[in-house]
């Protein structure tokens, strides 16, 4: 069966959540599951390779770091920062929060179209929460799970699981839609076809994943093959997930929807990085945000540094610099941009140390009231 166990995680048990759901603060409850992964990890013996790993991904985050401090001249940096202009500092720092906000819309969207409904101010605390784990610290416990664990029924952990990737997924639809759009109108401008190459071959991957899992026929091979894994369940464990986001072929209104959202969503990440360069004097055009912080973001997914730290501040000062844009802005943007990271990461810590689990939330005679977990 497909639920948190997936994840190296114990599913609570229906008198357990009903007994701690207004009890248990998100952070004994993560103490709580990171000690059960530990067990695990120790009985499989790989707790070892676990921990090294993260202890790499800390390093070379911090190495990618130092490595765009050196190239850069601190002193003209130091400049900029202080001749910046505030409002578009303060511009950028409300797009963040408009980011957010978005996301957790999406969330929330999709969550409704399984009829979980939740409270806005639960969900956007659990997101803020869950943007923290994401982003900045080494745990075995990302922000995804503490989204499922805080949305998941008992005897359904497989739909928490479901949603959640379909919000991934349409983040990652919306990010290659508009780099392709982007590398498109770049190319028919006379830009380089490689951007555009790229992004098609990515879209060609999406595109065969969509089939396998939507399209029957093919649908039917997928779970041919995934049955033949054996190893810890984990075929049958996929195919619950994959079939709990089968669930979404018809709500067509709401995927579309949550498309619209992951459009708006990157558009307003690509702004933020556009006002910061704003902020501290930059001439270059919005569309080459367009083009080039997308193709950042799809690079900072690969899981080599905590939350891609490193990747993206390099990344964007290498393609930046295709712009014309002279290294120490591109760099000062992205030190801006993981400053601005980790003030919201904090708020997220905040909510994180103060969050509790609540029920969703259902209507009884145009009222209210929380469901039992």
């Amino acid at each position: 069966m497909a639920d948190l166990t997936s994840f190296g995680l114990q599913q609570p048990t229906e008198d357990q959540e009903n007994d701690s759901h207004c009890s248990i603060s998100s952070v004994e409850w993560l103490v709580e599951m990171n000690n059960q992964s530990s067990v695990k990890q120790k009985q499989s013996g790989s707790v070892t390779f676990r921990v090294l790993w993260r202890i790499v991904r800390v390093l070379i985050a911090i190495g990618l770091i130092a490595v765009l401090i050196l190239r850069t001249d601190i002193a003209r940096s130091l400049e900029l920062i202080q001749e910046s202009r505030p409002m578009f500092l303060v511009l950028a720092a409300a797009l963040f929060m408009a980011l957010i906000l978005v996301g957790n819309l999406r969330w929330k969207l999709l969550l409704q179209a399984k009829g979980y409904q939740y409270k806005w101010g639960f969900l956007l605390k659990t997101y803020l929460a869950a943007v923290a784990l994401n982003s900045v610290l080494p745990t075995a416990l990302g922000g995804d799970v503490l989204r499922m664990l805080h949305t998941s029924r008992p005897g359904r952990p497989a739909e928490a699981v479901s949603i959640v990737l379909v919000d991934r997924a349409l983040g990652l639809v919306g990010l290659l839609a508009l780099s392709l759009s982007t590398s498109l109108v770049l190319f028919i401008r006379g830009g380089s076809h490689e951007l555009l190459l790229f992004n098609i071959l990515l879209l060609l991957v999406l595109i065969l994943v969509l089939v396998a899992i939507f399209l029957s026929p093919a649908y039917r091979l997928l779970v041919k093959i995934l049955n033949s894994i054996r190893v810890l369940n984990l075929g049958e464990k996929l195919i619950r997930v994959i079939e709990g986001v089968r669930s979404f072929k018809n709500a067509r209104g709401v995927l579309g929807w949550a498309f619209c959202y992951s459009l708006l969503l990157w558009m307003i990440n690509c702004s933020i990085w556009y006002s910061l360069g704003i902020a501290v004097g930059t001439g270059t055009s919005l569309g080459y945000y367009l083009l080039y912080v997308p193709i950042v973001a799809i690079v900072a997914m690969v899981p080599l540094s905590i939350g891609g730290v490193g990747i993206r501040e390099n990344g964007f000062a290498i393609l930046m610099a295709r712009a014309g844009m002279p290294g120490t802005q591109a760099a000062t943007i992205a030190l801006l941009f993981l400053l601005l990271t980790y003030l919201y990461a904090l708020l997220g810590v905040v909510m994180l140390v103060w969050l509790r689990r609540e029920g969703p939330v259902t209507l009884v005679n145009g009222t209210s009231k929380p469901d039992t977990l």
